[in-house]
Order: structure tokens, then C-alpha cells, then sequence
């Protein structure tokens, strides 16, 4: 978990870009492991990361993080909620969504699927199919 910190760091986004994004197979790596995609799968993330809001919009989820949860985060969500959990992601466990449960009043389902952080580039056939089960 310590990219959560690494990504706070003041001047995080241009280090990422570093290189032509050259840390991008890495961190998916990380994130999924199992998963060995060609090195061409990262040219759609670098050219949308090379526009510079978008890096922006990226790392801002990871400067606004805080060890306090905000207000809206101690809502109770009443809409009904999906979320997919990745059954080898080691950031975001399944056990993780099913403990956040009690934040849900409305449906919740935990979908764990194959694969890890990056799932739906995994394994896009089964995702989609369990995706489309809830439309």
C-alpha cells in the first residue's frame, strides 16, 4: 500500500510520468500479478494520462485521501450498489467490500470475479458477463 503514500507526495504525478509512464507495468504487476499483458495494453493509459488533467484527475483521488473520513463517507449509501471485487487483488480484497456492507442500505452485492485490481482487462468476457447480469 505504500504507493497510497507515494502518490500524495507533492510532484507524484510528473514522477509517474517520467519516462513515457515507464512505471505503469510495474504497478500492474503489483496489482495484479497473475495477469501478463503485452506491453501495448499501456498505450491507451499513456495517451490518456498525457493529457495533463487527466494525470491530474488521477492523483487526485490520492491527495485528498485522509486517515479521517470526510462526512460523506460515514453516509449510509441507500441506492442499490454492485461492486467487483477482484479475487487475487491484493489492494482492494473482497473481504474488504464485504466488511463496507453495513455502509449499504439499499441492495449491496459483492461480485468476486477472477483476477486482480485490473479484472475487467483480465478477464473481460467473465466481467462483462457478471456485469450485464446486473443491467
Amino acid at each position: 500500500m505504500r504507493h497510497f503514500a507515494a502518490y500524495k507526495m507533492p510532484g507524484a504525478a510528473s514522477r509517474f510520468a517520467r519516462d513515457d509512464f515507464a512505471a505503469l507495468p510495474a504497478i500492474c504487476k503489483r496489482w495484479s500479478p497473475d495477469w501478463n499483458p503485452s506491453p501495448d495494453e499501456f498505450d491507451p493509459v499513456r495517451e490518456c494520462f498525457s493529457n495533463r488533467a487527466s494525470l491530474n484527475a488521477a492523483f487526485g483521488y490520492y491527495r485528498k485521501l485522509s486517515p479521517i473520513p470526510s462526512a460523506a463517507l460515514k453516509a449510509t449509501i441507500t441506492v442499490p450498489t454492485v461492486v467487483f471485487a477482484g479475487l487475487d487483488d491484493p489492494v482492494a480484497e473482497p473481504a474488504d467490500y464485504r466488511r463496507a456492507a453495513r455502509m449499504f442500505s439499499g441492495d449491496y452485492v459483492v461480485e468476486e470475479v477472477p483476477g486482480g485490481h485490473f479484472m475487467h482487462r483480465e478477464h473481460p468476457d467473465v466481467f462483462a458477463e457478471r456485469l450485464l447480469a446486473h443491467l
